[in-house]
């Protein structure tokens, strides 16, 4: 993303600083998912996506930046749905997955990051802290009347976890740690059929349907010889899968 400004927050000059725009120095780090929140509040730009330093960007995105003309915030859905309990929340709002979010830099998203960091600052002093910074998230956005839009995953795909990529669509953000993200994200664009990650040793791919690994090696036998005899044991009516197109 050529055209784009970035600006690095760290605790430490980085080693090669002409990948960024700006370098701003952290004082006083917890080293912690905190670290990342005040960050955010002092963003320089009128609009910014926020990406976590385990993030990979696979193409490119200018096209999130038109969300922020009807909504504030921006982010997709974690793949969790059972981690640290939030009972000011129903079940059925999601935790959102906090290492990609775009946002305005507005008065209304300023409090709300101000609230975020309150709320998480006092969730650690519990007993029983939790896990990381998404369920204080979570609370804060739920009694936030922010414009909010989940995000696809497309644009924040967690490499940690089985996931779906839609027909004609292309991974644009990665996020994981591995050292093979620029493979990863090649062998999941090279397709634009409807697809799904598995990071596993295997990978199973038909005319209508892909299943990718991150070694991207094919079993063109795994359908045939495993998956369709055991379709067997199946009722009738769940019998779902099919070699025809989508």
């Amino acid at each position: 993303m050529p055209d784009l400004p970035i600006t690095l927050f760290a605790d430490r000059n980085p080693p090669q600083e002409s990948y960024f725009d700006e370098v701003r120095i952290l004082e006083d780090c917890a080293y912690g998912f905190i670290d990342k929140i005040q960050p955010m509040q002092r963003s320089p730009y009128r609009q910014t996506i926020f990406l976590d330093s385990d993030t990979y960007i696979a193409a490119g995105f200018n096209e999130l930046f038109d969300l922020l003309e009807r909504y504030e915030i921006a982010a997709a859905l974690d793949t969790c749905r059972g981690g640290d309990p939030v009972p000011e929340c129903p079940r059925s709002f999601f935790e959102i997955n906090t290492g990609v979010i775009l946002y305005r830099n507005a008065p209304s998203v300023q409090t709300f990051f101000q609230a975020w960091f309150d709320e998480y600052r006092l969730q650690l002093t519990r007993s029983s802290p939790p896990s990381n910074d998404q369920p204080s998230f979570r609370k804060i956005l739920y009694n936030s009347p922010l414009a909010f839009y989940a995000l696809p995953p497309e644009y924040n795909y967690l490499l940690w976890s089985p996931g779906f990529i839609g027909a004609n669509s292309q991974v644009k953000i990665l996020h994981g740690r591995t050292l093979e993200m620029e493979p990863i994200a090649r062998r999941m664009n090279a397709s634009r059929a409807a697809r799904v990650f598995l990071p596993t040793a295997i990978s199973l791919e038909d005319r209508s349907f892909q299943v990718l690994t991150p070694g991207g090696r094919k079993l063109g036998w795994f359908f045939s010889r495993v998956f369709k005899p055991a379709l067997k044991h199946l009722p009738r009516r769940a019998r779902t899968v099919s070699r025809k197109p989508f």
